[in-house]
């Protein structure tokens, strides 16, 4: 219901859907049926899970806001790296990108040249040879 971890879960027997222990005891004495199912349900109805503690997510003890600034700090700094990376390889990318640019007009002005020089010999050829 409350969309953080839990460290007491029980099973709501009547609808099958497990529940933080004192959050859905809170809910079920306010409505007295299932949040998700909407079936009639009262404390009695819950029955206690076995929990592993090997998993539980760092966010089970930093739930405060000076710790969650913290989390969001972290999260931004490693935004900003990335931001940098991504920005540092961009440019490495337009070099290269500017580099091939360069050189595939210099081939096409190199070929542009060596067709006219072409033509112009074959003008020159065409000449001596319907002078002889």
């Amino acid at each position: 219901i409350s969309g953080f971890y839990t460290t007491e879960p029980v099973l709501l027997k009547k609808s099958g859907y497990i529940f933080d222990k004192k959050t859905i005891q809170n809910y079920l004495k306010k409505f007295n049926k299932c949040p998700i199912t909407g079936i009639s349900s009262n404390i009695l109805d819950l029955i206690d899970c076995k929990n592993l503690t090997i998993n539980k997510p760092f966010f089970k003890t930093r739930l405060d806001i000076v710790s969650i600034v913290q989390i969001l700090e972290e999260e931004i700094r490693s935004l900003i790296i990335n931001y940098f990376q991504v920005k540092q390889n961009l440019i490495i990318t337009r070099q290269e990108l500017l580099r091939s640019l360069y050189q595939n007009d210099s081939s096409y002005k190199t070929i542009i040249f060596l067709i006219k020089e072409n033509n112009k010999l074959k003008k020159i050829l065409n000449r001596v040879l319907a002078a002889v």
